[in-house]
């Protein structure tokens, strides 16, 4: 939908100064003198989850200040499309290969095979695409696309995933940005063709529409990073100006995220990316939560790695909205891990007596009063069709994921690159749902010793009241994450194979 770029200015001036009205009254009235260790891991959680939601206002607002004319131009560039696989199955990926062939503009297809595979080089004989294949897999993805740069020779490389199917006019529709010389990426956002089948990251809602965990990333903030020039290459589905990526040394191979990192090294070397929002490829998505864990744990961890040897802050040829933009994509995952201070303090305090904030009424009003200031003022600068509840019990399934990843930040030079595997076998160990369990476990607890001896764990406090509300809020919302970890979708791989 369409929103009226004044409405949006007004909506996001306000919010942004709301929150840093809110910020400063937290520092200035709220912390707890006799407990400063909560208090500041509790104002620090505050501080970054207002960070993230400032940024998202920042980049809508400055977006509609901007203006940018698409250039569907004719356009002679050689192109060649690159297709990474490591341990995929071969029906899988010859879908890919198949419908990388039969699309419109000239165009060789290679598949880049890391697992060194027979039945792989002959599928590509079969079909009539190169094979390029190496001894090792150093540098993992990023590796292997460096290495097809020694035998591929066209002037673009469209890169998709094993699982990713572009449709017949990618290339024609997506080839006339790199009229302008200095277009390094072109990318698209990341559609599913299992949306409706077993992926675990689509819900149907009110039985009228498919809940996309990723719609507000696809449809909102990369077209509005791509107005303040700095949308980014987000792994598959993408067109790349092969001279500039031999500007910056080849694909970065210091982050398990690749591309993020790639895109911020292009744009330190001042070259321009382009994010197109429209449908033109379609893979799969995770089908069940040991798939979904295995990605987000992979992409937090590579977030951790970026922030802590190539911080954005510190690029000092990158511009000031580009930093931001980055840092905003970067604390989405330290968000992540310290949101889980959210859902245990209320246990605690009911439990231990921890209390983070010097408790007064005007706290509480306050502190409440800018949480439904937030959902209210974020929906009118949103196009996708979020849902602030569901919205909700995803981030109880990814805060514990991100939190495991924490290590990266400090230990980050030797993270492993681990694919997400393509497949919808249900296979839940308790270290994938281990983090929504304990969530829901630990605010049950407390809820039940509060219903069995109110007097003792209530009292007569107003705020242990307020927390036992607060207890009750996050153990439904950890209820539905846990039904969402363990149930399963009904589709099988043979089936989404077989669709079209």
């Amino acid at each position: 939908m369409k929103k009226n770029k004044k409405v949006v200015r007004i909506v996001s001036v306000t919010y942004i100064t709301v929150s840093c009205c809110y910020i400063l009254w937290r520092l200035l009235f709220t912390m707890n003198p006799d407990q400063m260790i909560p208090s500041i891991v509790f104002f620090l959680t505050d501080i970054i989850t207002v960070f993230s939601s400032v940024s998202f206002a920042v980049t809508i607002c400055w977006s509609t200040f901007q203006s940018k004319e698409p250039l569907f131009h004719e356009n002679n560039k050689s192109v060649d499309v690159l297709i990474p696989t490591y341990n995929e199955s071969l029906e899988l990926v010859a879908k890919t290969m198949s419908a990388c062939l039969n699309m419109d503009y000239p165009h060789n297809t290679y598949l880049l095979d890391d697992g060194n595979r027979a039945l792989f080089y002959t599928e590509c004989e079969k079909q009539g695409i190169k094979y390029i294949s190496r001894l090792s897999n150093e540098g993992a993805k990023a590796g292997n696309l460096n290495n097809a740069l020694k035998y591929a020779e066209g002037e673009l490389l469209a890169v998709f995933d094993a699982d990713f199917r572009p449709e017949k006019n990618f290339l024609v529709k997506l080839i006339g940005y790199f009229d302008d010389p200095k277009v390094a990426v072109v990318q698209i956002p990341q559609n599913y063709y299992n949306y409706n089948h077993d992926s675990f990251q689509h819900r149907l809602l009110f039985n009228r529409w498919i809940y996309s965990e990723q719609d507000i990333f696809m449809h909102d903030i990369m077209p509005s990073r791509d107005a303040c020039g700095a949308s980014y290459w987000i792994g598959t589905g993408a067109i790349i100006r092969r001279e500039a990526i031999e500007s910056i040394g080849g694909f970065a191979t210091s982050s398990v995220t690749e591309d993020v990192l790639t895109s911020m090294l292009l744009h330190e070397k001042g070259w321009k990316t382009v994010y197109v929002d429209e449908p033109l490829a379609c893979g799969m998505a995770p089908a069940n939560i040991s798939q979904y864990f295995t990605q987000r744990h992979r992409w937090a961890q590579g977030a951790f790695q970026i922030f802590s040897h190539n911080n954005p802050l510190f690029k000092k040829d990158l511009s000031g909205m580009r930093k931001i933009c980055y840092m905003a994509s970067l604390n989405h995952f330290m968000e992540g891990a310290f949101k889980m201070v959210y859902y245990l303090f209320p246990a605690l305090y009911l439990s231990f007596g921890i209390a983070p904030v010097k408790f007064s009424p005007l706290t509480i009003v306050g502190m409440l009063a800018y949480f439904l200031i937030g959902v209210a003022m974020t929906k009118p600068l949103m196009k996708s069709n979020s849902f602030y509840l569901i919205d909700e019990v995803y981030s109880i399934i990814r805060s514990p994921i991100y939190l495991l990843a924490t290590p990266a930040l400090f230990f980050g030079r030797n993270v492993s690159f681990r694919v997400t595997p393509k497949n919808n076998q249900n296979d839940i160990s308790l270290r994938y749902v281990a983090g929504p369990i304990a969530i829901f476990s630990i605010n049950l607890v407390v809820l039940l010793s509060a219903c069995l001896n109110p007097g003792y764990v209530l009292g007569k406090e107003a705020l242990r009241w307020i927390c036992a509300a607060w207890c009750l809020y996050t153990c439904t919302l950890a209820s539905v994450a846990c039904g969402f970890c363990f149930g399963r979708r009904k589709t099988a791989l043979n089936d989404i194979l077989s669709n079209d």
